[in-house]
């Protein structure tokens, strides 16, 4: 960078890297806890519905209620076949993995360590090279994800 009266200005590629560095870092966290969200509530939904059902059965609330003994397991099971359609537990996994190799990546990028990043690489080379990395980065998650997704469908199908 240029110095101005002390200052450090990033260049203008540094500054975009940078910004592209935060939009993927913000993508990955926001949909990591979502998926964790999501994986969490109908594990507890599965967990609940199952576990009460053989309870009302037992304590017989009479003929009025008799239809909770069919839609407790029918809530069980459309929350389960949802987790298993939409794989929360793997895409919040992967997500929080691309987001902690996001975060590590910016590390070494802002340190300037590493064969990549080192002092003696031009910073706008530097800052080349971090963007190849958060992109490949990205583009191994949408890897994972697509993989996820056709495995689901492939487990539908059998």
């Amino acid at each position: 960078g240029v110095s101005f009266h002390g200052r450090i200005i990033m260049s203008r590629k540094c500054q975009n890297v940078e910004e592209r560095y935060f939009e993927l870092l913000y993508w990955f966290d926001s949909h990591k806890k979502s998926s964790m969200v999501s994986y969490y509530f109908f594990q507890v939904v599965v967990i609940l519905f199952s576990t009460i059902t053989p309870v009302v059965i037992l304590i017989d609330l009479g003929e009025g209620y008799k239809w909770l003994e069919g839609l407790l397991p029918a809530v069980a099971a459309l929350a389960a076949g949802i987790q298993s359609l939409f794989k929360f537990n793997e895409t919040w996994v992967s997500r929080a993995e691309a987001s902690e190799r996001l975060k590590s990546e910016f590390v070494y990028f802002k340190s300037r360590i590493g064969v990549l990043y080192d002092d003696t690489i031009h910073v706008d080379k530097a800052a080349e090279n971090f963007l190849n990395r958060i992109e490949e980065i990205n583009r191994l998650e949408r890897n994972v994800w697509v993989t996820l997704q056709e495995k689901s469908r492939s487990d539908k199908e059998n």
